[in-house]
């Protein structure tokens, strides 16, 4: 290999480790990564160094099985030494995306550190609209999140106009229309969002957006969970979960998973009470909260694990299973504390 086809080798390597993830060959993936890290050190490629080790370890994330043997070989150590070790390299270099990335990772359920996260993320100076967009999408989920519904709803209409005058990506238009759906069913108003998550849907399904058109049928799902159309809901949710797991996306999978839980929860209840019916239908709630428990695990979502547990736990308490539903209750307890340490 001559001296200059060498200087590049590093970014032959990544193509090659985003390639094998892409094709699901994912301990090849990691080894193809380690390469490149390895590769541009000796180079001394800081920008690809650290978007290597910046990929690692978002990738360690979403599959955590594929990381044990990284870990124990000290590549990027625990995830709280990762995230420093990033954004102290992302500052050096200047590279302010891997810096928004890094802080953006910071921000899971402590709404207040959040808060303060996003401030210095807003006084970063972006100039990558991919990452303008994702600020702006952590900004509407705070407002969610903090119950300031009116807030989240004005900065999602600013941000679908603004998506629009652009002419952005048109996965980033539906997903910032799709927003609206999901703050009107944080709000316990679900039905207001019927409109938009029909056109969302319909749009995607056009574009051939893949991950936002399962995302659109959840919200249609919770929709008709609150008009007690649950049979609907869930042969629907049946239907599309299969093709909506190969998006390897756990934040939608845990969505969905949650929302057939409440579909086959609204059918046990409609069931005559010591049915065999009503058990099985009992039985299908637990088990796919416990996949929606699993997902949201996978991301590191506490709130979302919490809830299935508080789910989990009503369950055994109607159940007359008090000593499962106190250790659903003990479980939830243990989540919340973990996550404030």
């Amino acid at each position: 290999m001559q001296s200059r086809d060498r200087a590049l080798y590093q970014y032959a390597l990544l193509s090659l480790a985003i390639l094998q993830a892409d094709f699901g060959c994912f301990s090849e993936a990691v080894i193809a990564m380690q390469e490149t890290i390895a590769t541009a050190r000796e180079n001394h490629d800081m920008p690809c160094l650290n978007y290597s080790l910046s990929w690692l370890y978002h990738f360690g994330r979403a599959h955590q099985e594929e990381m044990t043997k990284t870990q124990e070989k000290g590549v990027l150590g625990s995830e709280k030494e990762a995230l420093a070790f990033l954004k102290a390299k992302a500052k050096e270099s200047d590279m302010w995306p891997l810096l928004s990335t890094t802080l953006l990772s910071e921000a899971r359920d402590e709404i207040d550190a959040g808060e303060n996260i996003l401030a210095q993320l807003q006084a970063t100076p972006v100039q990558i609209t991919g990452l303008q967009f994702n600020i702006s999408m952590v900004e509407v989920e705070l407002q969610t999140r903090r119950g300031n519904y009116s807030n989240a709803l004005v900065l999602q209409e600013q941000l679908v106009a603004k998506q629009n005058r652009q002419e952005a990506d048109i996965s980033q238009r539906l997903e910032a229309m799709l927003l609206k759906a999901r703050i009107f069913d944080r709000a316990g108003i679900p039905q207001k969002g019927f409109s938009v998550a029909i056109r969302v849907a319909s749009l995607a399904h056009k574009a051939r957006v893949v991950p936002v058109l399962w995302e659109a049928v959840g919200a249609l799902c919770r929709i008709l969970v609150s008009v007690k159309q649950f049979d609907a809901a869930v042969r629907l949710l049946e239907s599309v979960l299969p093709q909506a797991l190969e998006c390897d996306d756990g934040g939608l999978a845990a969505y969905l998973f949650s929302c057939l839980a409440d579909g086959h929860m609204g059918l046990a209840g409609q069931s005559k009470d010591g049915s065999l019916q009503r058990k099985e239908r009992l039985s299908r709630t637990l088990e796919s909260l416990d996949r929606a428990f699993t997902e949201y695990s996978r991301i590191e979502d506490t709130k979302g694990q919490c809830e299935m547990l508080a789910k989990k736990a009503t369950i055994m308490h109607l159940n007359g299973d008090p000593v499962l539903a106190n250790d659903c209750a003990a479980k939830y307890l243990d989540t919340r504390r973990a996550a404030k340490e």
